[in-house]
């Protein structure tokens, strides 16, 4: 058996496929290459508001309307 850091666990058995992201949006979304679609697709599936997934990241709401418009990523 392989080592692990304490309390923590040994995966086993398949990796659970998460419908969200085996969705045919989430798949024409990643042909598209935009940066912002994936983080838009999530936050509305959670239906989170800007301000709500700035805060719980640490950013501005304005970080984060960049990201939707595919404008990139800031550094």
């Amino acid at each position: 058996m392989p080592a692990r850091a304490p309390g923590s666990t040994l995966w086993e058995g398949p990796v659970p496929v998460d419908p969200l992201w085996n969705s045919t949006a989430a798949r024409q979304m990643a042909a598209q290459r935009r940066p912002g679609a994936p983080i838009r697709l999530g936050r509305q599936h959670r239906t989170w508001t800007l301000a709500v997934l700035a805060e719980r990241i640490g950013c501005s709401t304005a970080t984060i309307r960049g990201w939707n418009a595919a404008r990139g990523w800031s550094t």
